[in-house]
């Protein structure tokens, strides 16, 4: 009988635990946007305790960052935008997790029309003077066989046109989470049940030593 109510208590304890630890969980699903066969963006990259939707674009800064305005711009220096272009780099084209094949074929990337070539994706975060654009690069490589992705600092003209045949920019928008769901209550009176047992149960065998 002692066994069964120990067993008992002890079970309301890792339930409660277990709900607790499961209302904090955050689901995220990463993914590769596809439009016309081609690879259009990335979803859900990881960069620090953020996370971003990637879309890849062609035309020039003053475009697409509304006359290429640094403050327009997801990161506004270069550690930031390093970063994030090696966590698009490791999570969405080292290894193809995702059984795609735009690692070893560039030209699957939108914008990118230099096929088995090379494909460079950039991250701007800075204007020199009005005139030229600092940004982190992502340069997807092949040729004769061989094949990388490397990341490293990129200076353009801010009039310089993505339409290149090797040249795309990465637009990154940050992914506004819901908050954190409060634990249930019947989460926490699990818990709290565990735990008078635990209490009761010490003091009854106290009282019998």
């Amino acid at each position: 009988m002692k066994f069964k109510f120990l067993k008992a208590i002890f079970a309301c304890v890792v339930l409660g635990i277990s709900s607790l630890a499961n209302a904090a969980l955050i689901d995220v699903t990463q993914k590769i946007v596809t439009g016309s066969g081609l690879i259009t963006g990335v979803t859900g990259v990881v960069v620090g305790s953020d996370i971003y939707d990637v879309a890849f674009i062609d035309g020039t800064c003053i475009e697409i960052w509304n006359g290429c305005l640094a403050s327009n711009f997801a990161f506004t220096n270069e550690d930031d935008a390093l970063n994030a272009t090696k966590a698009l780099m490791e999570q969405a084209f080292q290894g193809v997790f995702l059984g795609a094949d735009h690692d070893t074929d560039p030209d699957k990337i939108f914008g990118i029309t230099r096929p088995n070539h090379l494909g460079n994706i950039l991250t701007p975060f800075s204007v020199i003077a009005k005139t030229w654009l600092h940004n982190a690069m992502l340069t997807n490589y092949n040729e004769g066989g061989s094949i990388s992705s490397i990341y490293r600092q990129y200076l353009i003209n801010t009039d310089t046109d993505g339409n290149y045949d090797s040249l795309v920019f990465a637009d990154w928008t940050l992914v506004e989470l819901p908050p954190t769901p409060a634990p249930e209550p019947s989460a926490i009176a699990l818990f709290a049940v565990g735990l008078f047992g635990i209490g009761f149960a010490r003091k009854r065998r106290s009282k019998t030593l």
